[in-house]
Order: C-alpha cells, then structure tokens, then sequence
C-alpha cells in the first residue's frame, strides 16, 4: 500500500477516534461521501484540461476524449471509493472485499475504453471513403477490412479484459487465466488468417523503397493495358484502358 494512504488511514483513524460516539457507519458513510465530492471535483478539472488539449487536435483524439467522457468519471469515482474504503475504520474482510469488486470494475472499464478508441479509429479511417460513388470497389474493400479488424480487436480486448478482471478475485483466478489463454489463441488464429496481408504488406516496403514501378507507369498486366493508378502497402491498383480497375496483391 502507498505511504501516503497509509499515512492519510492513520490521521483518519485518529479524527475519527475523537468522534468514537458516532456509529462507524457514519463516520464510513462521511469519508465516502467527501472523497466522492473530491473524485468529481478532480474529474471535472481533468476533463475541461483534456478538452483544451485536443481542441485543434483531430478527429480521432477530439472524438476518443468525448466518448471517454463517462468512462473516465467511472475510473475516477472508483479510484475515489476505493481510497475512502481504504482508509475507512472498515474491518479487513468488508474493505478487501469492496477493494476486489472495485478492482474488477476497474479493469472492465478500462477495456471498455480501449474498444471505444478502436471504434473511434475504425470510424476516422473509413470517414476517407465515400461508398457513394460510382466505382467504390476500393472504398468497399477498405471498410470491409477495417470493420472485419474492428470486430477481432474488440473480441480480443474484451477476453483480455475479462480475464485480467477476473484474475483481481482469488477465487475466480484461474478463470480469468483460461480467459487469458483464450485470447492467445484468438490472437494466433487471427495472426494465420492475416499472414498473406503481412507478406503483401512486406513486398509494399520493398516497392516503396526499391521503386520497380511508379504511379502513371504504363503496364501490362495479363494482357490488359493500364495505368498504375495507387501503390498502397498492401496492393497496387492498375486502372486498365476500359476504365475497369484491376487489384494486384
């Protein structure tokens, strides 16, 4: 336990000792309150801080800081109850206990922010593309890709969530464990499935760097003129003399 917090539960026990004729949940009841008051004071100051610091900053830090807005007031308000139980005139087994709930609540609301600022980034990334054009093939693949990532990241953060939840609470450790392993496997079914993207994103290096082709080199590719029209790093786009596109890995 921190020093202070040690220091902070001694001076509380002592004020508390000259007010031994009230009951000791009042006096529970008059810390939790106070150090609730403080958590909110601290919330709103930290927030109105965090507003002027992306201000002029993008989309996605200016849209993160306003999703995280009721999420962070969570985080402060445990934080809050969970320095008052402690210092608190709680016997041991009620304040662990509260301490672990608070604990498990803790970590749950800190995955739910990191799946809202992969949201967040799925949203800015697919805002570059209009599927309401005429020839959106590659805004189609794109949001297809992006969505497809968004949903394997949320599953992943919410196994590793749980699992380090669970892991607060002795009893249900070894669930939180298997969580844990769960998510590994995921995470390696995930890692196969994505291994050609990574062996296309390595040769989109080598392209960037060693330049065998540029953008408007004139090409043939399977027969087919065309124009290289993109070079991503991940595939190049070959615009062809009927005005089809062509999509090479």
């Amino acid at each position: 336990m921190p020093t202070f917090v040690t220091d902070l539960s001694r001076e509380i026990t002592s004020l508390w000792r000259q007010f031994n004729w009230l009951p000791e949940w009042a006096v529970v009841s008059l810390i939790v309150v106070a150090f609730v008051f403080i958590g909110w004071a601290a919330n709103q100051l930290v927030f109105w801080l965090l507003q002027l610091a992306v201000r002029k900053r993008d989309l996605f830090w200016r849209g993160v800081v306003g999703r995280a807005r009721l999420k962070v007031r969570i985080l402060v308000m445990i934080i809050a109850l969970a320095l008052a139980v402690t210092v608190s005139p709680l016997d041991p087994g009620p304040s662990m206990a509260v301490r672990q709930f608070l604990g498990f609540i803790f970590v749950l609301t800190l995955g739910w922010m990191a799946i809202g600022a992969t949201d967040m980034w799925a949203i800015v990334y697919m805002r570059r593309f209009n599927m309401a054009e005429e020839d959106n093939l590659v805004a189609r693949k794109h949001v297809t890709q992006t969505r497809i990532l968004q949903k394997v990241a949320a599953l992943l953060i919410a196994l590793i969530t749980l699992g380090l939840a669970l892991m607060t609470i002795g009893a249900v450790r070894q669930w939180g464990m298997s969580l844990l392993a769960s998510a590994g496997v995921v995470g390696i079914i995930a890692g196969l499935a994505l291994q050609p993207l990574l062996t296309n994103l390595i040769a989109g290096v080598q392209i960037a760097t060693a330049q065998p082709i540029r953008l408007d080199d004139a090409v043939i590719v399977e027969g087919e003129w065309g124009q290289v029209e993109e070079i991503t790093s991940t595939y190049v786009v070959v615009k062809l003399w009927d005005w089809r596109r062509m999509i090479l890995p």
